[in-house]
């Protein structure tokens, strides 16, 4: 029998979630903000397009009826962007979450160590996920605390 795997809950996921709502929240709007540009881009080329329209052309059914049209689709592309908007939102929410996660986790170790070693445990190590981004400086981190460990002993003497 297989070991059953824990289910995440957002909470799992939310470590610092003052540090990661905030990174969430500059996602959100990156992408609203690119989504507006692009869309009112479009918007102010459609006007222009259907103003270019209606001064070159004499004012037919024909015309009329396209413009009318158009205007319809144009419409629809509003209900798209606020669509693409609300996606949006939702990944970038969840990316920002999920990137901020890998950076969080060993925050919260760092400073669980630092106040170790404050409280008197010289002992206490770095050890970071194996495939963590912080894994490549654990070492480094390690030998800054034996160079500490090192003059504490030299004052104690």
């Amino acid at each position: 029998m297989g070991v059953k795997k824990q289910k995440r809950k957002l909470r799992n996921f939310l470590l610092i979630p003052e540090f990661q709502l905030k990174y969430a929240l500059y996602f959100i709007l990156f992408s609203f903000f690119s989504a507006s540009v692009f869309y009112f881009t479009f918007y102010i080329w459609s006007l222009h397009f259907v103003e270019t329209i209606l001064k070159t052309e004499v004012a037919s059914p024909e015309i009329s009826h396209v413009i009318d049209l158009f205007l319809k689709r144009l419409t629809e592309v509003n209900w798209l962007f606020i669509a693409y908007v609300l996606l949006s939102i939702i990944f970038s929410s969840i990316t920002a979450i999920v990137v901020t996660h890998r950076v969080a986790g060993p925050m919260i170790a760092i400073k669980r160590v630092v106040a170790e070693f404050k409280n008197g445990n010289v002992n206490v190590r770095f050890s970071f996920r194996q495939r963590g981004d912080l894994k490549n400086i654990e070492d480094d981190l390690n030998d800054l605390l034996d160079l500490a460990r090192k003059g504490a002993n030299l004052n104690e003497k």
